[in-house]
């Protein structure tokens, strides 16, 4: 909603309240490529040469997923794909808040990466996802993500996708 030059946000109170619900094709996620290998910044670093230093401007916004937890512990990861100077490696990258410092200021990190060979940007945006999420399932007890908050690379039914991809319980 639109106020004067400000955008307000109404929380929703009651189930009248809540958006319009839109409804998504359910598709399955296509062919994994047989050579696409997903290796996890947490345990396999990327070698310094092939690193970047930071997110490229010419990074593809993916789309945004939310945990909303509760009203003070929640998660917002904004996910881009790009790939390295050489262009052998898709990097998919998430941009969080490092409020360490005086000034708060929104850094890329990197999450995943995979080579690039055998793999379009949009297959490898959802095996990085799937495979980031598989991960974090795993080793820290992920649930399934609550809200999509924006698109972009990939659409509403590629995210539900690979949701259900990684958590088929749900």
């Amino acid at each position: 909603m639109r106020k004067g030059n400000e955008l307000t946000h109404i929380i929703a109170m009651s189930s009248g309240q809540f958006p319009q619900q839109r409804i998504y094709p359910v598709m399955e996620l296509p062919a994994r490529p047989e050579a696409f290998k997903v290796y996890y910044e947490y345990e396999d670093e990327m070698p310094i040469e092939l690193r970047p230093n930071e997110m490229p401007r010419s990074a593809t916004y993916i789309g945004t997923a939310e945990w909303a937890w509760s009203p003070m512990n929640n998660r917002l990861d904004g996910y881009f794909i790009s790939t390295n100077r050489q262009r052998s490696y898709w990097i998919l990258w998430a941009m969080m808040l490092n409020d360490e410092g005086f000034i708060p200021k929104w850094e890329g990190q990197i999450l995943t990466y995979g080579p690039k060979r055998g793999a379009d940007k949009k297959t490898a945006a959802l095996y990085l996802i799937k495979d980031l999420w598989c991960y974090e399932k795993n080793e820290y007890s992920l649930d399934h993500f609550h809200i999509l908050d924006n698109v972009g690379l990939l659409t509403v039914a590629e995210f539900m996708a690979i949701g259900r991809a990684v958590w088929p319980e749900v």
